[in-house]
């Protein structure tokens, strides 16, 4: 695989599903410990950097949806949700890992 620097950067849209779940994460977080909260952010957006390089290194989530894929935050036990498409990629979801997952939760 190619360094990312060598590879077409795809663009990113965030969908407003995902956008509150990062917040709703970030503010959880922040109550607790402010500097894992700027972690959480900090590793979100590398790993949106990654996958915006190398959208196939998620895991294929066929059992939610066809074109979903999935990439953790493991630091956070979070899972990122996205779909890579014409236009680029496309992030529906930021979730904890202990929560139940299912194809309603990346309904639009």
């Amino acid at each position: 695989m190619p360094p990312a620097a060598d590879r077409p950067i795809l663009s990113v849209f965030r969908r407003p599903s995902f956008l509150d779940d990062l917040t709703e994460a970030y503010a959880y977080l922040a109550e607790r410990n402010p500097t894992a909260a700027d972690g959480l952010l900090d590793e979100v957006e590398a790993i949106v950097e990654l996958i915006s390089a190398f959208p196939e290194l998620g895991r294929p989530r066929e059992e939610l949806r066809r074109t979903v894929r999935s990439f953790r935050v493991r630091r956070f036990r979070h899972i990122i949700f996205y779909r890579h498409t014409h236009d680029g990629i496309v992030l529906l979801r930021i979730l904890h890992g202990a929560r139940d997952m299912g194809p309603e939760l990346l309904d639009p």
